[in-house]
């Protein structure tokens, strides 16, 4: 509707920038995007009283989620196996926590409001967003309208908005959610461990001008990008873009986006001014640690086994029966990665890391992570299967969560199952400069 009054004069193009900017952020506001505000704020409460107040209150969310998740699972049971004694327990216990959170938050809104500022961010305004830019350099969002259903996605709008520090644009995109959609998952297969098919360089180059061209008179002048995208375009890297016909040349002399910027990729609007804030840390003393090369399942000869795609295509719901995940299918789908350790041991080779802070095989757990002083090093660093969310039905059905695959105990508990979960990274008190995700799907859409 603005970009309509817009073209029809009846609202100015300053205007409509910026008030289609700000609906954009508050429609658009990703788990990841809420997960680095989380960051921020905890950053931000230093180490002194708010420090502590900011823990306690996500330790009691965790507990609260963890609560809701037992009570559910034991409605689920059959009447006989029943404990009406425990699930009342257990709802006190929840009601408990609501009224600590509750008594929590006031004293955040009357002490510490720049916490709450922090915590809960407001849009930002196009003059705070261009302050944060650098001279060479555009902010591109990039939103895909995905709520249209059936023949309606053709009739769906996309748009895409660019800034500098002395400009700002919007433009309606031409291509709608299905063409990209589909367009993306080509081009994502042909980068998949073990892909049916050559990257398509020709869609590769179709898909630029579909999404970026129209912008390419702000942006040609910069030398780095930072990106917010949604929907389908989550998946891909834009780097692998190609931005002129491609037909006849190889893969070398092909001019993809990387060969003209440097490429940034943020979860949300909101997480440019978290990220660029200014906040200093204390450096961490040591260069890094690293987790690789897990057993998964300890009847398997490493020797005999030949690593196939077994579980990539596979997401987590799929392990699941139940609330609970099935650890046995799970440890007999996923392949052994002894390469992992040549990986670790190489990196930390060159970052100076001492040989006992790789930790492999039985070491690389769980537990071992939870206990480990992950805020005394600069690198943190995985190198393990990754299992993604998968389809939004199934993940809400049983309530399952991202996570990387560590070592598998012989006998898996509550809290420490095999699976680190991004409920878990959430609680991991950290102060590293990189932690990287060495993975097959660590940054699919889902």
């Amino acid at each position: 509707m603005l970009f309509e009054s817009e073209s029809q004069n009846l609202i100015n193009s300053t205007e409509a920038f910026e008030s289609s900017y700000i609906v954009l952020q508050r429609s658009s506001s990703s788990a990841a995007g809420k997960a680095v505000s989380q960051l921020a704020a905890r950053f931000g409460a230093g180490s002194g009283e708010l420090a502590q107040l900011v823990r306690k209150d996500q330790d009691l969310t965790a507990e609260a989620d963890r609560l809701d998740r037992n009570i559910v699972s034991a409605v689920s049971k059959p009447p006989a196996d029943r404990n009406a004694a425990l699930e009342e327990q257990t709802r006190k216990r929840i009601s408990e926590i609501k009224a600590e959170h509750d008594n929590l938050q006031k004293v955040f809104n009357q002490r510490f409001p720049d916490y709450v500022a922090l915590s809960q961010p407001q849009p930002l305004s196009v003059t705070e967003t261009q302050a944060l830019l650098s001279d060479d350099e555009a902010f591109v969002v990039i939103d895909i309208d995905e709520n249209a259903i059936g023949e309606d996605i053709r009739a769906a709008t996309s748009y895409i908005w660019v800034m500098t520090r002395d400009r700002a644009e919007w433009k309606k995109l031409s291509a709608n959610a299905n063409d990209i959609s589909k367009s993306v998952s080509t081009l994502r297969a042909a980068l998949d461990p073990a892909p049916s098919k050559h990257f398509d360089v020709g869609l590769s180059y179709r898909l630029y001008k579909q999404i970026l061209e129209p912008i390419e008179q702000v942006i040609s002048g910069k030398t780095r990008l930072s990106f917010v995208l949604s929907g389908a375009l989550t998946s891909l890297p834009p780097q692998v873009l190609v931005t002129t016909d491609p037909e006849g040349k190889d893969l070398a002399s092909i001019d993809w986006l990387i060969r003209k910027y440097a490429i940034t990729v943020l979860p949300s609007v909101a997480s440019l001014k978290v990220l660029r804030g200014g906040k200093s840390v204390v450096a961490a003393p040591k260069p890094m640690i690293g987790f690789g090369d897990p057993i998964f399942n300890k009847g398997l000869q490493i020797a005999a086994a030949a690593p196939q795609p077994v579980a990539f295509s596979r997401s987590l719901p799929s392990f699941y029966r139940g609330m609970t995940a099935d650890i046995k299918v799970l440890a007999a789908a996923l392949p052994p990665l002894p390469e992992t350790a040549d990986e670790l041991r190489a990196v930390a080779v060159d970052l100076g890391a001492k040989p006992e802070d790789v930790k492999l095989r039985a070491s690389a757990s769980v537990t071992s992570v939870k206990q480990a002083r992950l805020d005394d090093y600069r690198v943190v660093y995985f190198a393990t299967h990754a299992l993604v969310a998968g389809d939004l039905e199934e993940f809400g059905k049983v309530k399952a969560e991202p996570a990387l695959v560590l070592s598998i105990p012989d006998k898996p508990s509550e809290d420490d199952d095999g699976l680190l979960r991004a409920s878990d990274v959430a609680l991991l008190k950290m102060n590293a400069d990189f932690v990287v995700l060495s993975a097959c799907d660590t940054a699919a859409g889902d």
